[in-house]
């Protein structure tokens, strides 16, 4: 799926297959940061499922990587 929003460009939805399911559910999002770092953001939906599996304790914040040479 493409979209057309500049803020879309940065991030990707993340799917998961719930034990015993045949179709994955979005679970959450990666963003990339302003400062080049990374965020993933639960989704609110899934997090209401019973069944909902938490991937972070809480929404980590990786820091940029160092360029490679």
């Amino acid at each position: 799926m493409t979209s057309e929003r500049p803020d879309d460009q940065r991030g990707a939805y993340v799917w998961i297959w719930l034990p015993g399911a045949v179709t994955p559910v979005v679970v959450g999002r990666l963003q990339r940061e302003t400062h080049g770092g990374y965020a993933f953001t639960d989704g609110r939906c899934y997090l209401d499922r019973a069944e909902a599996i938490s991937l972070f304790p809480t929404s980590p914040v990786w820091p940029p990587r160092p360029p490679l040479a």
